[in-house]
């Protein structure tokens, strides 16, 4: 009898192909996805005060802004006065271009607090074609030199920072916010 390798017969000790367990791994993908959604929302939760500068006294913030002059945090402490969020952004980023509608509509809302977004880790032409594109209505800028990135840390962008009147970082926000995360932190 001939046989081909599809009828080929099998024999009792000829080692067999090793097959998943379907229902294991299955259960255990569910529970990492699980434990990545709880970990990544209690990482942007509005009510958070967790991240790597929250209590610390913010870095300055030089940024030159795309309507002209420049934006600097120790100026903006010593004569304006109010709270100040401060969101990290970049073009290329779709969370950053989802959420920013919500730092116009907050600023409009909210002339209270100072709004101040500033492009890291991009190219300053397509950071200012985004923001001519988006007609904001909270100061926009862009650091040119590459390293407020680094003096704000956090896990990805976008990132907001708060910042209170005397200069210290009040909440960390990772990943995008909504107008009502920000409300949320000023009530």
């Amino acid at each position: 009898m001939d046989h081909t390798l599809a009828e080929a017969p099998s024999s009792p000790s000829a080692p067999q192909p090793l097959r998943p367990a379907r229902g294991r791994l299955t259960i255990v993908f569910i529970v990492t996805i699980a434990v990545g959604l709880v970990l990544g929302n209690a990482l942007r939760a509005p009510d958070s005060q967790s991240g790597p500068m929250v209590g610390r006294v913010a870095p300055e913030v030089v940024a030159d802004l795309f309507d002209g002059g420049q934006f600097r945090l120790s100026d903006h402490l010593a004569s304006d006065g109010r709270p100040l969020v401060l969101n990290l952004w970049a073009s290329w980023c779709l969370e950053c271009r989802e959420e920013f509608p919500a730092f116009s509509t907050f600023s409009r809302e909210h002339p209270q607090i100072a709004v101040v977004g500033v492009a890291v880790n991009d190219q300053r032409t397509d950071a200012l074609a985004f923001w001519e594109e988006t007609g904001s209505a909270f100061v926009v800028g862009y650091d040119t030199t590459q390293r407020l990135r680094d003096a704000y840390p956090g896990f990805g962008l976008p990132v907001t920072f708060i910042i209170d009147e005397t200069g210290t970082v009040t909440h960390q926000l990772e990943g995008g916010v909504t107008t009502e995360d920000l409300e949320a932190l000023f009530d």
